[in-house]
């Protein structure tokens, strides 16, 4: 007898059910009414029918809702770890990985984009959820071989925030629960340079730390950027000449006893001013004189 030959394209467009093979589990399509989408469906006498859509070869599996390629699965020889999206009826929906790191990637000099579209004024965007450890509270978000943030420093329950240096092998902050922060290491200002005669107008936003090299008289007027709290200096040198003056301040500036301080006058006398900012929007200052 002549081979037989059957296409089931042909029925596949017009049958409203079409059963392949006669074993137990099979593959069944369904056709479906106008407007409503038709279905795979693997399905059989078994409490639990499992489902596998196999390329040949080396080819990928492609998805393309209404023809135009959305996601591409490719093929690895010998792949032994695999990727599990699991539905939720309660929680949230999970995407697990047999064994390893889920790793997402985007094209070069771009980024992977996580929570977008939120429209409330205060997002959460990335929840990393804490160890289930009996005792650790210990959650951990590692940047590159580099850097570390976590919560849990010690690991015994206390949800606190740390900053760790993996090269240094060591922390380098602590934020408490109660909101105060411990530096480990050295924490080191920026010193902002200043001009040396004429109207002098600091920005508190690039500095807690200034210095000028007077060339002339000058007059301290009122930062701008300034904010409740912050604190630092202005170190004050005379040039080769010396003689500048302080000859002003705008009224944000308060003195001890109300009197604008005097600079030491000499070739290349050194004074600080130190200051902080108070409520009331005042500035309180005093003179540190002649650094020798």
């Amino acid at each position: 007898m002549a081979a037989q030959t059957w296409d089931p394209t042909t029925y596949i467009q017009n049958a409203t059910t079409v059963t392949f093979g006669t074993t137990a589990n099979k593959v069944r399509v369904n056709g479906a009414t106008a407007g409503n989408a038709p279905t795979i469906e693997f399905t059989g006498t078994d409490t639990n029918v499992g489902g596998g859509i196999i390329t040949k070869g080396n080819g990928a599996l492609s998805l393309m809702p209404g023809g135009v390629l959305a996601a591409l699965i490719n093929f690895v020889a010998g792949a032994t770890r695999w990727v599990t999206i699991s539905g939720s009826n309660a929680g949230n929906p999970v995407i697990s990985t047999s064994a390893g790191s889920l790793e997402l990637r985007s094209a070069d000099n771009t980024g992977v984009v996580i929570g977008s579209g939120f429209s409330n004024t205060n997002p959460v965007q990335v929840t990393i959820p804490e160890t289930s450890h009996a005792t650790s509270k210990r959650t951990v978000l590692q940047f590159g071989s580099g850097w570390r943030f976590g919560q849990d420093m010690i690991g015994n329950g206390v949800k606190d925030f740390y900053l760790y240096c993996v090269s240094l092998g060591d922390y380098v902050l602590r934020i408490a629960t109660n909101g105060v922060a411990t530096f480990f290491k050295a924490v080191r200002g920026n010193t902002s340079t200043l001009t040396g005669s004429g109207v002098v107008t600091p920005d508190f936003s690039v500095a807690n730390y200034f210095q000028a090299t007077l060339t002339g008289n000058i007059t301290l007027d009122t930062p701008t950027n300034y904010t409740i709290g912050q604190g630092g200096s202005i170190t004050f040198r005379q040039d080769g000449s010396g003689n500048r003056v302080l000859s002003g301040a705008s009224s944000i500036w308060k003195f001890p006893g109300g009197t604008l301080p005097v600079l030491s006058t000499g070739a290349n006398a050194v004074d600080k001013l130190v200051y902080e900012c108070v409520s009331g929007g005042e500035i309180h200052a005093t003179l540190i004189k002649d650094f020798r």
